[in-house]
């Protein structure tokens, strides 16, 4: 996730955003992010707004608002399209190799490449984010619980993804009976 607080910091310049969105960030007892935030859109270089105006036409029109104060935008737009396997990496991994991988390597700007329809005025840059669990907490899930069903909803879509997704939950359920009432250890109290 693209913390714009820490690109506001970077630039030493307020946030912007509209009051919904403002009420739900005062919510955070975080007095610095409270100092950052304005009402005011020309007083700020980093504005928060819809993901639906992040991408390249609508970002156009954003800035064409502002009566020429900005020539030149850039926008993180948080998809869960980004990630691409290490070259080389299993396409079926053991499930024990899947629980003893190390956690990725944190995401930064070595990793940013340009969208599709970027140009050198309106740069868009993906970046990682999901509201699903990743496949390494998935497996941990269905390992650590006694489950009597899972119901994939997601890359159901071809005969070829259904087979690869029952695949995994077969082997999870084996893999779980073998293990017993063992819990996968976590990487911290709040997530695997």
């Amino acid at each position: 996730m693209v913390r714009f607080s820490a690109v506001a910091k970077a630039l030493d310049t307020k946030v912007y955003c509209d009051s919904r969105k403002a009420a739900i960030l005062r919510c955070q007892q975080d007095p610095e992010l409270h100092n950052m935030l304005t009402a005011d859109p020309l007083a700020a270089n980093v504005h928060l707004v819809p993901l639906s105006v992040i991408t390249s036409d609508r970002i156009k029109e954003y800035l064409g608002k502002w009566n020429g104060r900005w020539h030149k935008a850039v926008g993180f737009r948080p998809t869960g399209w980004t990630y691409s396997p290490p070259t080389g990496a299993e396409t079926t991994p053991s499930i024990s190799s899947v629980i003893d991988r190390p956690p990725h390597d944190n995401f930064s700007c070595m990793h940013l490449r340009p969208m599709r329809n970027s140009t050198p005025t309106h740069q868009l840059f993906g970046v990682p984010y999901s509201e699903h669990s990743s496949f390494f907490e998935l497996t941990c899930f269905a390992l650590s619980l006694d489950w009597g069903r899972i119901i994939a909803t997601v890359n159901m879509e071809s005969e070829k993804s259904r087979g690869k997704i029952l695949t995994w939950i077969d082997r999870w359920d084996a893999e779980r009976k073998k293990r017993g009432k063992e819990i996968v250890p976590y990487r911290s109290v709040y997530y695997w």
